[in-house]
């Protein structure tokens, strides 16, 4: 079986998805990708340049799949000449209707942020089936609709939130955890916390900063890995964070090197999030797998991530909560709870993805 595997997106972990699909699946998988630029332009214009490229492709595919940067109606309509009712999936890896809009973004402010979600709302009307990245991701979306298609004027369509109910279900990101989980575990006598986010504000940078002075003013001596990409408008909070934790910080910055960033890993004691979003949190999965104790928020999708039994030892639900469970972490005996993170390994996920592709082919799709 041929796939056409179309993503938009084609850079960060959307591309070490779309690399690690194709390397480890036994079908035929062919990539059409544009790079990871410019999003809310490969939202309107990126159908147009990717259909071509499909098009352009002598050999027929059997089944599309698309990622959710992708308009999936207008993609549809400009191959429908050769592919007249093709098989098609779509996987969010993010939603624009639940993500959290930067405050600063002037598309928020003039109301123009519902035609990146209504993009989102048609392309999952259109494909056959809806894979999302976790649970979590799929609850708050279907949840998430009805509120959205509320304000317009009428024929709201609210059957079609049923509608793409039916057709959705949970396809876990696949990682490349193998080196990570076969990794030795080297600690140091300070404990050290590796905060591996993006520099948004949506990964907590002020929650952050609250949870690092509480520590602190409880005299608990740490080390600080600050390792996530920043952006070029990074919040202001995180030269805060340099300055007052001068003394505690041994990487502030992103390592380029995955080596180097593995190798860090390997010597973290903790990895923390503070994160008031994250639709799956590769970067906290891929932690777990080098042996890191997790000390994560008990919601979005973190809770998936780990056993029950570990519940109430790794989740947080205030920043005071957060502290007690890093300063006990050292009093666990039984910590190394790195084979959580087995499921997520492409070795694992590759299974589903096969299972799930051949449904496709075949338009089983529940």
């Amino acid at each position: 079986m041929r796939v056409a595997l179309i993503e938009a997106w084609y850079s960060g972990s959307h591309r070490a998805w779309a690399d690690g699909l194709q390397s480890h699946s036994q079908l035929d998988i062919q990539l059409y990708t544009l790079k990871g630029r410019y999003w809310k332009w490969r939202m309107y214009g990126g159908a147009i340049t990717l259909a071509k490229k499909l098009l352009d492709d002598p050999i027929q595919a059997d089944v599309i799949v698309v990622s959710s940067l992708l308009d999936v109606g207008v993609f549809v309509s400009l191959i429908r000449h050769r592919y007249p009712r093709p098989p098609i999936a779509v996987y969010f890896h993010e939603n624009q209707l639940t993500y959290p809009w930067s405050p600063t973004d002037s598309d928020q402010k003039d109301g123009k942020d519902r035609q990146y979600m209504f993009t989102n709302y048609t392309s999952a009307l259109t494909a056959d089936a809806v894979w999302f990245n976790s649970r979590y991701h799929k609850e708050s979306f279907l949840a998430a609709l009805p509120k959205f298609l509320k304000p317009f004027p009428d024929h709201r369509n609210g059957w079609t939130v049923d509608a793409i109910a039916q057709k959705s279900s949970v396809l876990h990101l696949g990682l490349d955890l193998k080196t990570l989980l076969e990794s030795k575990i080297t600690r140091v006598a300070i404990p050290l916390i590796i905060w591996p986010h993006r520099w948004e504000h949506d990964k907590g940078p002020n929650k952050l900063l609250q949870l690092l002075r509480i520590l602190k003013q409880r005299s608990f001596h740490f080390q600080l890995a600050l390792t996530g990409q920043s952006t070029g408008q990074t919040p202001h909070v995180f030269e805060q964070i340099q300055s007052e934790f001068e003394e505690e910080i041994i990487q502030f910055g992103f390592l380029e090197s995955k080596e180097a960033y593995y190798s860090l890993l390997s010597r973290a004691d903790i990895v923390l999030s503070t994160a008031a979003h994250d639709f799956f949190g590769a970067a906290i999965v891929e932690g777990i797998a080098a042996g890191c104790f997790p000390i994560l928020p008990n919601a979005l999708a973190y809770p998936e991530h780990l056993p029950e039994r570990f519940h109430l030892t790794c989740l947080y639900s205030d920043i005071n909560q957060a502290a007690d469970l890093i300063m006990n972490v050292s009093n666990i005996e039984c910590f190394n709870i790195r084979s959580a993170a087995n499921q997520y390994d492409w070795s694992e996920m590759i299974k589903q993805y096969d299972k799930q592709l051949e449904k496709l082919q075949s338009r089983v799709f529940l």
